[in-house]
């Protein structure tokens, strides 16, 4: 599989999770966070339950050690983390929490090392720091712009997102070679919908506005199907340095989508940090 196939992979995904970005931030302003979480992994499920009965291939059981992994996957990752990720984005900016958030493949770098033997090339560290520097500086513009307006609950909140993400990116890589990734991803959202559900059901008055829980059915279309089997395939195909690299250049997708349809308006200076994360992203590529 040539390197090309392998990044207009990964930056589909990246598109598809700038997109979930934005339309989770819209439903959070009438939703809560949890609910709008769990109509986002119900939207994830039922649309890939649709897409395999169509293909008609059967959802085989996993063996009990990748079934393990697919509920420490689906407790941690759709569940908690991205509990966290949508309370992060109804407290703060999307263009401050995105970018913050898609810090994680260092951490899935350094984990992929460690415990699975993944490649690490120069050009992959070289790239993903450039990425970083420039994620750091979408923060650092945030605060210049309006002083003590930068959360540091919103911080902690997309830095444990990032923790989570990273950890589950290897986990992920490894189920790749257990399982297909359909049907991985339709376990994964499946079930952190059914350990949302009786969250959901034990609140009053879950469901304030039906265009705001449109929005967070959409965000499961865009990261569950969409975002989730593109991010696999490119797991699948590539190295998982280059693949999770890749697709955290999402923020740049997310703050353009942002300023359009959220009307959030990013200091000038914020540029910096995309250029930069373009950089990276040439570096990672070559």
């Amino acid at each position: 599989m040539s390197e090309l196939t392998v990044a207009a992979v990964a930056l589909s995904s990246a598109f598809s999770s700038g997109v979930s970005a934005v339309l989770l931030k819209y439903s959070t302003r009438k939703i809560s966070p949890l609910t709008a979480n769990f109509l986002r992994s119900l939207s994830g499920a039922l649309i890939l339950g649709l897409i395999v009965t169509a293909l008609g291939e059967g959802v085989a059981l996993p063996s009990l050690k990748a079934l393990a992994l697919i509920v420490y996957v689906s407790f941690t990752g759709p569940l908690l983390a991205w509990y966290l990720y949508a309370k992060s984005l109804s407290l703060g900016d999307v263009t401050l929490v995105h970018p913050v958030v898609n810090t994680y493949p260092f951490v899935a770098i350094l984990v992929g090392s460690a415990f699975i033997g993944s490649s690490v090339s120069v050009l992959d560290l070289a790239g993903g720091a450039l990425i970083v520097v420039g994620l750091r500086e979408v923060v650092k513009s945030s605060e210049n712009s309006k002083p003590g307006s930068v959360s540091l609950k919103v911080l902690a909140l997309s830095g444990a997102v990032a923790f989570l993400w990273g950890i589950n990116t290897v986990v992920l890589k490894y189920l790749t070679s257990l399982s297909d990734p359909l049907i991985l991803a339709l376990y994964r959202s499946g079930l952190a919908a059914t350990f949302m559900l009786p969250l959901v059901l034990a609140r009053k008055r879950t469901l304030n506005s039906l265009r705001h829980a449109a929005a967070a059915l959409g965000a499961g279309f865009t990261s569950d199907t969409l975002g989730v089997i593109s991010f696999l395939l490119s797991l699948q195909l590539g190295e998982l340095a280059t693949a999770s690299i890749l697709t955290s250049t999402s923020p740049l997708f997310s703050a353009f989508l942002s300023q359009v349809f959220l009307k959030e308006k990013p200091p000038e200076n914020r540029w910096l940090g995309i250029a930069l994360i373009v950089a990276g992203i040439a570096l990672v590529s070559a």
